[in-house]
């Protein structure tokens, strides 16, 4: 933000655009007043119950509300629904947006908020180094506890595929807190 950039864009390696965007993608962003954009979103394998606990953690110690963490949840009370069994399915969290392709509002990710919650998630406890989880899941993370839903724009208008040449390796399974 320092140095005046607005939005950032990231089309990942062995990701590529299949058919033209049909408009220019940052012009609708900031005509919507977007905070994230993105292209493609799946289902995710959570093998640990720590990521949720640790999305817990951050947002019980920093006092946050999320916005809609918890809409794909079958109990949505509070914070303490945002569990492994009552956010998914066998061990599958739906929903999560790839970040092979995404674009980001700056000055929405460079909130005090937003980034002392990082701080804690990603820097802090080091999980999605140790754990392999990808940054597909902070940034669905982000956006649905500091973003209203109607800033997420879910481009759908040209096709993008995604090619895994090496898929992730497994991490023994753990209820152990982080």
């Amino acid at each position: 933000r320092r140095r005046g950039y607005g939005w950032v864009l990231r089309l990942g390696r062995g990701s590529r655009m299949i058919s033209r965007a049909t408009q220019d993608l940052f012009a609708v962003m900031k005509a919507q007043d977007a905070a994230y954009g993105f292209r493609l979103m799946g289902c995710e394998m959570v093998r640990r119950a720590d990521f949720f606990r640790l999305i817990q953690r951050a947002l019980l110690q920093q006092g946050i509300q999320p916005r809609w963490l918890l809409d794909g949840c079958v109990q949505r009370v509070s914070v303490f629904d945002y569990h492994r069994e009552n956010c998914g399915v066998d061990g599958m969290l739906p929903g999560v947006f790839q970040a092979d392709f995404f674009i980001g509002n700056v000055t929405f990710f460079t909130q005090p908020a937003v980034v002392r919650f990082l701080d804690l998630v990603v820097d802090q406890s080091g999980a999605i180094w140790r754990f392999n989880w990808h940054e597909g899941f902070w940034h669905t993370a982000v956006a649905r506890i500091f973003a209203p839903r109607n800033r997420v724009m879910h481009f759908d208008d040209w096709t993008h595929e995604i090619a895994a040449a090496h898929p992730s390796v497994d991490r023994p399974a753990s209820d152990e807190p982080i």
